[in-house]
């Protein structure tokens, strides 16, 4: 009450759920008179609980790797799994972050799942059309000439026209208008798939804990104009010196809970 009074933000983190603590949280609000300022975030109370992104806020890009990167098992926090991970996630927000989109928690899952290339295809689109005058036409013969060396042949394949974008990129547009975050998700691209898969294995179930239902919605919210879900971030909580109570329900599956209390902190 003191901390509200003074206009400080609160947040408890509550691993275990202790229903009282919150109403107390709520109260405190409600008496102060100000019941807006009360968050409440549980994933065993969907229906009613907040929605929030950990990957919302950031200074540095590199931030959003490291969250998700730090929830990777290591005896030690620096082995070659947890440092490729960490490029792996860096170069797929980096790509995002070029083509206009906010990455959270279910855009990573799906570009580490599925692989980088279509996300690689719009970051390429973009970056010509940024910077390189009537690119269309100077990227077609790169695009006609993988297209004919394709062993599938034909304008259908997808890897062809991948190939055309990357090698017009390489030896044309690369001089005069590099990009880190395109080098970095090439490279992720053109990395053996075999050798990935396995560098990425322990990545991908944290991945998928911190994305099933309920969890894509509270933690990845992406919801149409017109809902009715609360959906705040941190930012928002300690700018406008609001009360978060995070229960993270632990007792029901700590493994879980552990993921989001870590990412969240």
């Amino acid at each position: 009450a003191q901390s509200i009074m003074r206009g400080e933000p609160v947040i408890i983190i509550d691993p275990k759920g202790d229903q009282g603590l919150a109403d107390n949280a709520q109260a405190v609000c409600e008496y102060l008179g100000c019941p807006e300022k009360f968050i409440y975030f549980n994933p065993a109370h969907p229906d009613k609980s907040a929605c929030i992104d950990p990957l919302r806020n950031w200074n540095r890009k590199t931030e959003l790797a490291s969250r998700v990167a730090a929830l990777i098992p290591s005896e030690t926090g620096t082995d070659a799994f947890v440092a490729f991970g960490w490029k792996v996630l860096q170069d797929i927000c980096g790509g995002l972050i070029a083509t206009g989109v906010r990455p959270n928690l279910v855009q990573l899952r799906r570009y580490i799942e599925g692989g980088p290339d279509d996300l690689l295809l719009k970051a390429l689109r973009t970056h010509f059309r940024a910077n390189v005058e009537n690119w269309g036409e100077k990227l077609n013969p790169f695009v006609t000439k993988a297209k004919s060396s394709s062993k599938k042949g034909g304008g259908a394949d997808p890897q062809a026209l991948l190939s055309g974008y990357i090698d017009f990129y390489k030896q044309v547009v690369i001089h005069e208008h590099p990009n880190v975050d395109l080098a970095g998700l090439i490279s992720t691209f053109e990395h053996n798939r075999d050798h990935f898969s396995k560098m990425v294995a322990s990545l991908i179930p944290i991945l998928s804990m911190l994305t099933t239902d309920p969890l894509s919605d509270l933690l990845s919210p992406d919801f149409e104009p017109g809902h009715d879900k609360v959906v705040t971030d941190m930012k928002k909580v300690i700018e406008n010196n609001m009360v978060l109570y995070m229960g993270l329900d632990s007792l029901a599956d700590s493994t879980v809970g552990s993921a989001i209390g870590s990412v969240m902190l």
